[in-house]
């Protein structure tokens, strides 16, 4: 992120990978935070961005990420909700 001439913050965003459907998803906790997360495998490109490189120099790197969801439903009698 940067801060813009009018002095609010604009996030730059950059595609730097894929989250196949076999993606291996499993929820870890996380006892330091005490919260779950949801952990899951994923392709990095290697043309677009430096993020390859980064992961192979630090090994691992704590990211957030944004999902596009297609469909997804919910089922009231087990309170799951199933990403499709």
């Amino acid at each position: 992120m940067e801060v813009g001439e009018d002095g609010n913050i604009e996030y730059k965003e950059a595609v730097v990978g894929v989250i196949p459907e076999s993606c291996n998803p499993k929820i870890v906790h996380n006892e330091e935070y005490d919260k779950d997360y949801l952990e899951v495998d994923g392709l990095i490109y290697e043309d677009y961005t430096h993020a390859a490189d980064i992961l192979r120099r630090k090994g691992e790197c704590a990211v957030s990420v944004e999902i596009s969801v297609d469909e997804l439903s919910y089922s009231a009698d087990t309170k799951i909700l199933n990403i499709d």
